[in-house]
């Protein structure tokens, strides 16, 4: 539960700086028909804003849950560990942790640290005769697919 509200908080966040970056650009460029502190009356006191404001509290509830997933690999973690450190490097991905069956890995990159609000961690961890692959939707994507065509 903590996770999840630390991910909802995260998204609100990110959409808060996005939506603050584009009422800036809009004052800077003289593109909006109202001064700075009007916009923000406006978003905050009006209908329009509060619809607005209540359906990105709908999507920051929804992000954890469509925002992050697990992905089953048909690939052993002892005789492929190699491919698959391999494989999320070229994803920007290091090695930052490894406890038994279960390795993490981290963004090298801080821009990309960044954008995900330092939740960015990929998680890979041995089940059987198969892996599962957790973290950041389209993050794991790509690590899975590096993952599949460097293990062939």
């Amino acid at each position: 539960m903590a996770t999840y509200l630390r991910r909802v908080f995260a998204y609100i966040v990110k959409i808060g700086v996005l939506i603050g970056l584009i009422y800036l650009a809009m004052t800077l460029t003289h593109t909006t028909a109202v001064n700075g502190g009007s916009i923000f009356a406006a978003l905050f006191c009006s209908t329009r804003g509060m619809i607005l404001m209540a359906l990105l509290l709908a999507l920051a509830l929804a992000n954890p849950r469509l925002g992050f997933t697990t992905r089953h690999v048909a690939l052993s973690l002892p005789s492929q560990r190699e491919a698959m450190i391999n494989a999320l490097a070229t994803c920007g991905y290091s090695l930052a942790s490894e406890e038994g069956a279960t390795l993490t890995f981290r963004a090298e990159s801080p821009l990309k640290r960044a954008v995900n609000l330092w939740d960015e961690a990929i998680t890979v961890k041995a089940e059987g005769n198969s892996i599962s692959v957790s973290g950041v939707r389209r993050e794991v994507a790509r690590a899975v697919f590096r993952m599949e065509t460097l293990a062939r």
